[in-house]
């Protein structure tokens, strides 16, 4: 298995941890997290997002135990803005909400599988996710690792439909629009959460009229929130996106009247692909 190098913390779109610790961690991340979190085990990874009172979210992210606690893995930009979104809800819960970002040592890796979604070996994790990558952390360094192909590692999350949202698109979006309840990243059964109510009435009143759908770009590369069009009209909004090959591929939030059809940005024309889950 080839895995990818230590990050360098100029990249833009470099991993973050918040770490939550104390006896309330777990009861506190339920009230405020889309996904189940009394359901998480110490091998698992699961998928939720932090939201507005308005039911946007904010950051998707990925929860893991590790001995320092339950740590939410989201883009480094989106890790100090959440803990100052969270720590507004703490009131007299007894936990503690810190960015460990700069404790931990990450890197990628493409390829790789495993039984598990989450594995500690020592002080290191070994987290799976969707498209065949790995992410890993560890509190000391992480070596005998090869050199990243960032564009590779998007581009795979992308192909396997696992949107995510940055700085330049956090507070946007409603979770459905980001495919989270096709994606087991929302709880229906659990109970009340920030947000909780616009994504409830949102599901039940079939409401949604937006989806994630992926695209193919024979050239070029387009960044988060270009406007994309069908007949002059834009339809829809470029979430993330990657170089592959010669061309790129991209994540879009699209108007459902126009999920099969070929969009364009300016001279730029986008076909559309098939993701690996059902979107109704």
């Amino acid at each position: 298995m080839s895995v990818n190098p230590v990050l360098a913390k100029a990249d833009p779109c470099a991993p973050g941890a918040i770490v939550f610790a104390g006896p309330d961690a777990a009861t506190f991340l339920q009230g405020q997290l889309t996904c189940d979190v009394l359901q998480l085990s110490d091998s698992g990874a699961m998928l939720g997002a932090c939201l507005t009172p308005q039911g946007r979210v904010l950051a998707i992210m990925r929860l893991i135990r590790r001995p320092e606690g339950v740590v939410a893995l989201l883009p480094e930009t989106l890790a100090a803005p959440v803990v100052a979104h969270l720590a507004r809800y703490r009131l007299r819960a007894k936990l503690t909400i810190e960015d460990h970002t700069a404790r931990f040592n990450f890197a990628r890796a493409l390829g790789a599988g495993a039984a598990a979604a989450h594995r500690l070996l020592g002080t290191r994790s070994q987290v799976s996710l969707p498209g065949g990558r790995e992410l890993w952390l560890d509190t000391a360094p992480l070596t005998q690792v090869t050199r990243a192909n960032e564009d590779a590692w998007h581009a795979a999350a992308i192909g396997a439909g696992d949107a995510d949202v940055s700085d330049r698109t956090s507070g946007e979006y409603v979770p459905q629009m980001l495919n989270l309840d096709l994606r087991d990243g929302i709880s229906f059964s659990k109970g009340c959460y920030t947000g909780q109510e616009i994504v409830a009435r949102t599901q039940h009143l079939g409401r949604i009229k937006r989806r994630t759908f992926q695209y193919r770009a024979s050239a070029g590369q387009l960044p988060p929130g270009t406007g994309l069009e069908l007949a002059g009209a834009n339809v829809g909004t470029v979430l993330e996106s990657a170089a592959l090959g010669t061309g790129s591929v991209a994540l879009a939030v699209i108007n459902l009247s126009a999920r099969d059809c070929a969009l364009r940005a300016g001279a730029l024309e986008l076909t559309p692909l098939a993701l690996p889950y059902q979107v109704p």
